[in-house]
């Protein structure tokens, strides 16, 4: 082995250990938010749990509030994943599916999520930070996009719908970490608003889609 080969094998060792210290910091802050909350760790709590040393997350990652964002990250691309392998074809009912999808990785372990979400919220008061959620209205704002040129909705709504929809999710989100209603309650609230608000502007070769996506957030507030 020369040595500018062994100079690239270092540094790819050093590459793949800070990748897994990174990752076991992750890790543990997924388990502290899960078993105590966001605001029961402090970064020296966290490096004792991930087994690194204390000024290892501060090196990674600079603050708490970003290894919540990392947390939040991964639990995104478990998200899309799930999104991309079972939303339907048509662009009015992706809008939906995106709704049932989220709704079922909260639902797979409620506490870390209710936790995690109050934590992103409490973050974004903390620094003024918004950009953690303009995200989330990007996604929202294409799916709209998506179905105004599929002619489902009329086109000159597209952006405004996009934006209260939003709206919408996060108020209904905020009752949910706030244990003003139920998980079950929050997702048929959001699904029976958001078919309310596109009925102002579907077109009416797309009414019965509507209507038919419309029906399963009624049958589940009519069997409760």
């Amino acid at each position: 082995m020369n040595e500018e080969s062994g100079l690239r094998a270092v540094l790819s060792g050093h590459d793949m250990g800070k990748s897994r210290r990174r990752q076991a910091i992750i890790d543990a802050a997924r388990r502290l938010i899960e078993e105590e909350g966001e605001a029961a760790f402090t970064m020296r709590r966290l490096a004792t749990e991930a087994k690194v040393s204390v000024p290892t997350p501060y090196n990674l990652f600079g603050s708490k509030e970003t290894v919540v964002r990392a947390v939040m990250d991964d639990d995104r691309a478990k998200f899309d994943e799930d999104f991309r392998a079972t939303a339907a074809e048509h662009p009015l009912e992706r809008i939906f599916d995106i709704i049932d999808t989220r709704f079922d990785t909260y639902r797979s372990n409620p506490s870390f999520h209710r936790a995690l979400v109050r934590s992103l919220y409490d973050v974004r008061e903390a620094d003024g930070d918004h950009s953690i959620w303009f995200e989330h209205v990007a996604y929202g704002t294409q799916l709209i996009d998506d179905a105004v040129k599929a002619g489902c909705i009329e086109g000159h709504s597209g952006g405004f719908l996009g934006r209260a929809l939003i709206r919408t999710y996060h108020a209904t989100l905020l009752e949910w970490i706030s244990d003003e209603v139920d998980l079950e309650t929050a997702h048929r609230d959001i699904g029976l608003s958001v078919a309310i608000l596109l009925s102002a502007y579907i077109t009416k070769a797309h009414r019965e889609v509507l209507k038919a996506v419309r029906a399963r957030y009624e049958l589940d507030r009519r069997t409760k």
